[in-house]
């Protein structure tokens, strides 16, 4: 990253300036204030973007333990905190660090400790940078999850890497688990767009707090607001907002983000002054629209304003082809996580997850798998604990496959093995030896599924 930018806040004027001076000729960019209700103002109002705050404690009205409170629970929470103490004030260093500062300096030191204290904390978020850029393509790579033998999932798939980078509505739909914030970071993932994903839970947001949260609030909107709040639409300002569970939304809300949505405009809460927006907007829900839209609980306006693309992902049950691959890549993730020498599963346990309806669908199933890895006893994981761990956390079915229905899991099996054989060698330029030690299986053993698959 290139030099990072700081905020700084102490009431002596003549320490801001010596302190500005000092930071601009390290090539810092210094912003300066006053007041800490100045500095929260302008993180609210987004103004500039600031990767480390100094602040010093001892404030009139607005002290620095407060505005560290403030900044921790605000969306600006991964901003670094460096607390500015006076001589032998280590107490009051000690409370600021436990309400969230990153370091602490004493205003009568050597200003080299300052600037090695700053540097420490530069190269911190230059390693969280890159973690952040190593799961955003972990995050690309998450759709794994629609990599799949099922056309309508495939469909899916394509439909979302073709529109990632338009600047269209989308409305997700599918039931609970099947992947919908998923492939919406995935969509901002390839989007191009440099603004923060931002999602939000519409059910979890009550009716009376519903202008405030999306909109954001002016201090003195209403009893309890003693400072400028920004909300959703800002928080996602050039970036991509989704609406989770749009349908528990009630019309008259519906009809305030329709306007929004149509107008590119809004007005925070107790605030006469516009708001311009251009986040792009993603919705998802598990419910059925079409149905509600009948029931007269969602508007037709807003649902066709919501739907320029609609991608539909379809439950678990009906691409079963998909469930052993899946599950596989689950046991790698986890017996990596918890450093387990798991395996694989017993065939009678590939047996069950096939039979099963996953009515909580992919993510019922990592959890099953998860749950499985945990508590394993060798390094196979068998079929009694497989049903074990899905009978004690579900109410769902389990399909009968004996007879005509063995078929189902034998065509599953040989489709998942065939594909993921295939993958780990062509990955590996068919070096056996590679493979081997890419898979955790044995040579012998790749080269006898070899044979069976004809590879």
């Amino acid at each position: 990253m290139n030099k990072a930018s700081l905020m700084i806040v102490d009431n002596e004027e003549l320490v801001l300036q010596s302190l500005v001076d000092m930071l601009e000729t390290q090539g810092y960019s210094v912003a300066p204030f006053l007041s800490a209700e100045e500095a929260l103002n302008c993180l609210n109002e987004g103004r500039k973007h600031f990767d480390i705050i100094l602040t010093d404690i001892n404030m009139p009205e607005m002290d620095g333990y407060h505005l560290i409170g403030e900044v921790k629970k605000s969306c600006f929470s991964d901003i670094k905190i460096i607390v500015l103490t006076g001589f032998g004030s280590i107490d009051s260093a000690i409370k600021a660090v436990k309400l969230g500062a990153d370091s602490y300096c004493q205003k009568e030191q050597d200003p080299e400790l300052l600037l090695f204290e700053i540097n420490k904390l530069v190269e911190q978020i230059k390693m969280q940078e890159d973690l952040n850029a190593l799961q955003k393509e972990a995050g690309n790579n998450l759709l794994y999850l629609f990599d799949s033998s099922d056309p309508e999932t495939r469909k899916v798939y394509e439909m979302a890497k073709q529109i990632a980078s338009k600047d269209v509505n989308i409305l997700i739909t599918g039931e609970s688990g099947t992947g919908k914030e998923i492939i919406s970071r995935f969509i901002y993932n390839n989007s191009g767009l440099n603004g923060r994903f931002v999602s939000m839970n519409c059910s979890a947001i009550p009716d009376s707090l519903f202008e405030s949260e999306m909109f954001g609030h002016v201090k003195g909107a209403f009893t309890g607001a003693h400072k400028d709040v920004s909300g959703f639409f800002k928080q996602a300002e050039g970036g991509v907002l989704l609406l989770d569970e749009i349908g528990e939304l009630v019309p008259m809300n519906q009809a305030k983000l329709l306007k929004v949505i149509e107008e590119h405009y809004y007005y925070p809460v107790g605030s006469s002054e516009r708001q311009e927006t251009n986040c792009r907007i993603i919705a998802a829900t598990n419910q059925n629209l079409q149905k509600k839209i009948e029931e007269g609980s969602f508007r037709t306006d807003f649902y066709y304003r919501l739907n320029t693309v609609t991608l539909k992902l379809p439950p678990l049950r009906e691409r079963r082809g998909d469930i052993m691959q899946l599950a596989w890549i689950f046991i790698k993730q986890f017996a990596r996580k918890y450093q387990s020498d798991i395996e694989g599963i017993s065939e009678d346990g590939e047996k069950v997850l096939i039979s099963y309806d996953w009515p909580g669908n992919i993510r019922q199933l990592r959890q099953t798998v998860e749950r499985c890895v945990l508590f394993a006893s060798g390094k196979i994981i068998s079929a009694e604990l497989v049903k074990k761990n899905i009978t004690e956390n579900s109410r769902g079915h389990f399909s009968d496959i004996d007879g005509s229905s063995s078929s189902l899991f034998r065509d599953a099996k040989y489709k998942f093995e065939k594909k993921y054989f295939t993958k780990i060698l062509e990955s590996t330029s068919y070096n056996i030896n590679e493979a081997a030690a890419l898979s955790g299986m044995n040579r012998t053993y790749i080269y006898k599924k070899l044979k069976e698959l004809s590879l």
